[in-house]
Order: C-alpha cells, then sequence, then structure tokens
C-alpha cells in the first residue's frame, strides 16, 4: 500500500490547513503575553511591598515594647530611663590609672 505523508487530501481532493499566522500576528500575541505576564508581576510585588511594609511596623512595635521592658528594669546603679544626646556629642574615653602608676603613694596623701 502506498502512503503519501506530505499531501493528506479530502475527498473532494482540495487540502484544508489552518492559516499561517503572519509575522506581525506572532509579535503581537507574544507582546500582548508579555505585558500580561508583567502586569501579574507587578501586582504580586505590589502585595509583597504591602506585607513587607506590614512586617516592618510589627517589628517597629516589637522594638518599642522590648526598650520600654529594659527601660523598666530594675538594676541597682542604672537609670530607668534614657536620656538623649541634645549636642550630639560622641563618647570620649577617659584614662583612669592606679596611684601607684602615678608615682603617688596612696598611704601617704
Amino acid at each position: 500500500m502506498f502512503y503519501n505523508h506530505h499531501k493528506q487530501t479530502s475527498p473532494q481532493g482540495t487540502q484544508q490547513q489552518p492559516p499561517i499566522p503572519s509575522l506581525e500576528e506572532v509579535i503581537s500575541q507574544n507582546v500582548k503575553n508579555t505585558q500580561g505576564q508583567i502586569e501579574r508581576l507587578t501586582k504580586e510585588v505590589d502585595e509583597m511591598q504591602k506585607q513587607y511594609g506590614v512586617c516592618m511596623k510589627n517589628l517597629e512595635v516589637q522594638m518599642g515594647q522590648l526598650s520600654m521592658d529594659v527601660a523598666n528594669a530594675t538594676r541597682p546603679g542604672f537609670s530607668r530611663t534614657t536620656l538623649d544626646n541634645h549636642r550630639n556629642e560622641t563618647c570620649k574615653m577617659m584614662e583612669v590609672k592606679k596611684d601607684e602608676e602615678k608615682g603617688i603613694d596612696p598611704l601617704t596623701t
């Protein structure tokens, strides 16, 4: 039996092939698909940013609660409140030497 793999004919002898889309149609469809993907990803990013904002706000609240707990903890020798450094000074190191290192006799002074 002979098979023709290249052409299949209908009973009337004409071949029905789907129309081949033009290059413009293919590009247009790809652009639409890409735009749809971009819109979907934009919505996902917006939702993630909202969730991130909520998480950061929760962390700020928790840090505030922790700082209040630490400030209210009673420790001898420590102030219960913090003081702002209004003059924006930096900490300075002081060197304290023992009397012996200074050459001073603690018994005579």
